[in-house]
């Protein structure tokens, strides 16, 4: 999604997956910093057909102009199990 892929490429991509660490959307005081300027971007491009995100713990939902958005949870807040994997216990 940096400009160099056109509709005259060779390559055709049909469906992008976005991940990124901090939410986009909807804003409740954790989205990235430039979320807004992401969102600008990214709805230009209809192959874009899910932003997947993190950072939010209790995670979220909505969608952005037909885009979901979906932070996950944590597992580390639910399911104690989960701790000897990120080196907490």
């Amino acid at each position: 999604m940096d400009g160099k892929a056109t509709s005259q490429s060779p390559v055709s991509i049909q469906k992008v997956i976005v991940f990124t660490h901090h939410p986009l959307y909807p804003e409740n005081g954790l989205e990235a910093l430039n979320n807004r300027e992401i969102l600008t971007l990214i709805e230009k491009y209809p192959v874009v057909k899910v932003v997947i995100s993190g950072h939010h713990h209790p995670g979220n939902f909505a969608t952005y102009k037909g885009i979901p958005m979906i932070t996950l949870e944590d597992d580390r807040n639910r399911r104690p199990e989960c701790l000897w994997y990120f080196g907490t216990q």
